[in-house]
């Protein structure tokens, strides 16, 4: 298993995150619902491939290619 670990703004479109997970096969989970990045939820994404971590790490920070 490969993780990612970040913080979500609470303006993130649920629903974007979702196909983003969808479209990489990733497992979303709550480390922390207040986080300490201002607040926001602390979140952990799993993956089965490294390929599709960083697919998703990409996306995740600069849109779609």
């Amino acid at each position: 298993m490969f993780e990612f670990r970040t913080d979500i703004d609470y303006n993130c479109s649920i629903g974007e995150l979702a196909e983003l997970c969808e479209k990489y096969n990733a497992t979303i989970s709550i480390i922390q619902a207040d986080g300490p990045a201002g607040g926001n939820p602390f979140i952990s994404f799993l993956f089965t491939t490294q390929s599709d971590m960083d697919n998703f790490e990409y996306e995740f920070y600069h849109g779609p290619s």
